[in-house]
């Protein structure tokens, strides 16, 4: 038994040995990058590697305004509720100046946060609006970025 173990030991000796005298010395200088070619790989004509990317969340890909793009989201899914045929929560969304006003809980639009905007919240949540369709994701991303600008009354 013990002359196994030696015989393990040492061959586990001569295997370190082998591989730290393999080693490559670490070196200072920068060594330089090996030359990697890259299949070659046919785009079609509707795609491009120059293709624009999806702005994120954060950062508005264009601006966005009041009037022409985020009101008429209201009009359509909130207004009914919020200063129609009623004012209900006392958010009337009729007018960007009711908006700005809130609702009896405060206001519901942070400027330039919509992470901390509860108009944000409860649309992402889907508990907005109560009645009819949801609001869709472009639809979402379009009312984010707009308070994420700062909500400006465009």
């Amino acid at each position: 038994m013990r002359k196994t173990l030696y015989t393990t030991i040492g061959l586990f000796t001569l295997i370190l040995a082998a591989c730290a005298s393999s080693a490559t010395p670490t070196s200072t200088a920068p060594s330089p990058a090996p030359e990697v070619s890259a299949p070659a790989t046919e785009i079609p004509a509707t795609e491009s590697a120059a293709a624009p990317t999806q702005a994120s969340a954060d950062a508005p890909a264009s601006e966005v305004s009041f009037a022409s793009d985020v009101m008429p989201i209201f009009e359509k899914s909130c207004n009914k509720c919020h200063g129609i045929d009623q004012i209900k929560e006392g958010l009337d969304m009729t007018s960007y100046e009711k908006l700005m006003e809130g609702s009896f809980n405060g206001e519901v639009v942070v400027l330039g946060n919509a992470d901390e905007s509860m108009l944000v919240e409860l649309i992402a949540k889907g508990k907005m609006p109560k009645r009819g369709d949801k609001l869709t994701d472009g639809q979402l991303q379009i009312i984010k970025d707009w308070v994420n600008a700062g909500a400006p009354n465009n």
